[in-house]
């Protein structure tokens, strides 16, 4: 008994030992062999990106470019053959690689009145090029600075420079050579008391490049971008200017007597909205704007004058087609100049908005199965208003391919009829149509009309061509190149001028345009013919069509 509880005691001692072991075990230190090394050198220190621009001074020095400071010489009186050279150096005085971007535009300019009684802005008559240089060397002669100007510019369309230094990397040198021609005569020769004068901007933006590294490479600045050059610049009467990157950020701004210019091609990603409630002015410049959305640009206030270029607003066959222009509420415009393709809508006018002038080149053209597939050039809906049409071709057609894309889908046989010009409110009005071509087309069996006036009125035509797109195109055999729907109410007031293609409905022409025809004139044969190509179910058909005239008996 004793040897047993003598074991036991022994156990029992024997895990406390052990216990008390692993315990001990915990405030002591091994005795390993070991090494170190310690840094206290680890600097984290701020990059500094620190661009500066000087300018050559006429005592031949370089002098830091601010805010205040004049490149020019003082009090200098263009002339024509006067020219001057502005020298500029780009540094980088920072401990970071950068991109940068310099600009010189105008930022406000004074109108002169030469001694014609005409106004006239300097920088109409003033030219620039410039030179990049790597190591600096001034023009000897003028000779030798009039040797760069084979691709110069008005001082107008500014200039941009874009380069890049590394940190410590040499600077940038850029020769700008400004110039009057000697052709310049007395448009801008000045009289009065207001001094035609430029005030010259010059900008520049710097940002961070892919040069240094981080652990993982040298990207990771790669979205430090340089600011967008500009697209547009908006002249206010009093000559000054303001440039923008963005239209919709232009039309913002905007104030009355404004002139918006575009610099450039411009393709836009969302909608241009007009809404300020002034008038203006867009000068496509001769320039496109295009995109491809559901409006590429809406007008909903104000009086915009459009002109001298071209909007396309082109989309595929998967997307529902919409309007190149948009015109609600009370916006009120002149568009004048203009060439508009739209796969959709050219111009659409709706509530009490209203058009004053209308001169434009519209194609109009049908590509998707999906929608309504509204296809007209123009479309005028609430109580839309035009208030001439003097000129310029209106085209609503299908796209090629269209009608067996159609039948290939399952649709019925029956299309969307196309309308260069439709008005389908009983509010709209057109005031008069003086001139312009009007030119629809047709596919399996639809009637297509050059102008449709399903509702409102039309209150006079007094010349014009109304037919079919285009003059011999292959399309079915058409009704009527004019539709007047009476039983809505439709109705034109007067028709005293314009030419007029000769369709199949019963003597040629729908009775609700007869009817609108006075007493005095009357639709005589021309001796012209348009050839048409009908498609049916039997096959091709040519048709011969005579183009009548309203004449005075």
């Amino acid at each position: 008994m004793k040897r047993i509880k003598s074991s036991k005691s022994a156990l029992i001692s024997a895990i406390l030992a052990l216990v008390m072991t692993v315990t001990m075990l915990v405030g002591t230190t091994f005795a390993w062999f070991t090494d170190s090394v310690t840094s206290k050198n680890n600097v984290i220190k701020a990059g500094n990106l620190d661009v500066m621009v000087e300018y050559l001074a006429e005592d031949g020095t370089w002098v830091e470019m601010k805010e205040d400071s004049n490149v020019f010489k003082e009090d200098t009186l263009w002339e024509p053959g006067h020219t001057e050279v502005v020298y500029l150096k780009v540094n980088n005085r920072g401990s970071l690689a950068f991109k940068y971007k310099l600009g010189v535009n105008i930022v406000s300019e004074t109108i002169g009145v030469n001694v014609a009684g005409d106004s006239f802005l300097l920088s109409d008559y003033i030219y620039f090029a410039t030179k990049d240089m790597t190591t600096f060397e001034e023009f000897a002669t003028r000779n030798d600075a009039m040797a760069i100007t084979s691709n110069s510019k008005l001082i107008s369309e500014g200039f941009t420079k874009i380069g890049e230094i590394d940190a410590n990397g040499a600077p940038d040198y850029i020769a700008m050579v400004v110039y009057m021609p000697e052709s310049v005569g007395n448009e801008a020769n000045y009289r009065g008391s207001v001094i035609p004068e430029i005030q010259l901007g010059i900008d520049v933006f710097a940002t961070q490049n892919t040069v240094e590294n981080d652990s993982f490479g040298s990207d990771y600045d790669a979205g430090a971008e340089l600011p967008k050059d500009p697209i547009v610049d908006v002249k206010g009467v009093d000559g000054s200017k303001r440039s923008y990157d963005s239209l919709n950020k232009a039309f913002a701004e905007i104030t009355d007597g404004d002139t918006a210019i575009l610099r450039d091609n411009v393709t836009v990603d969302e909608t241009v909205v007009y809404n300020k409630d002034v008038a203006a002015t867009f000068d496509l410049a001769g320039y496109t704007v295009s995109g491809a959305l559901d409006t590429l640009i809406k007008l909903t206030a104000g009086n915009l004058t459009v002109k001298n270029g071209s909007i396309a607003n082109v989309l595929d066959e998967t997307t529902e087609t919409k309007y190149a222009i948009a015109m609600t509420d009370s916006a009120v415009a002149t568009v004048t100049d203009v060439n508009i393709t739209a796969t959709g809508t050219g111009i659409y006018l709706t509530d009490s908005v209203r058009i004053v002038e209308l001169n434009a080149n519209i194609d109009a053209t049908l590509v998707t199965l999906v929608g309504t597939c509204a296809f007209d050039a123009v479309c005028l809906d609430g109580d839309a208003r035009i208030d001439v049409i003097s000129g310029g071709t209106y085209k609503s057609r299908y796209a090629d391919g269209f009608i067996e894309a159609w039948e290939a889908a399952g649709r019925n046989s029956s299309v969307t009829m196309s309308h260069p010009v439709q008005m389908i409110s009983s509010g709209t009005s057109i005031g008069e149509i003086k001139g312009g071509e009007f030119l629809g087309i047709m596919d399996k069996g639809n009637r297509g009309t050059a102008i449709c006036v399903n509702c409102g009125t039309i209150q006079k035509i007094s010349g014009g061509y109304f037919g079919f797109y285009e003059k011999g195109q292959t399309a079915t055999y058409p009704d009527t190149c004019m539709y007047v729907n009476t039983a809505n109410g439709a109705s034109i007031g007067e028709v005293v001028g314009g030419k007029f293609v000769k369709g199949r409905f019963r003597d040629g022409f729908n009775a609700g345009f007869l009817s609108c025809i006075s007493g005095e004139y009357e639709l005589v044969a021309t001796g012209e013919t348009v050839t048409i190509t009908s498609y049916f179910s039997t096959g091709e058909k040519t048709n011969i069509l005579d183009v009548m005239e309203i004449r005075k008996i």
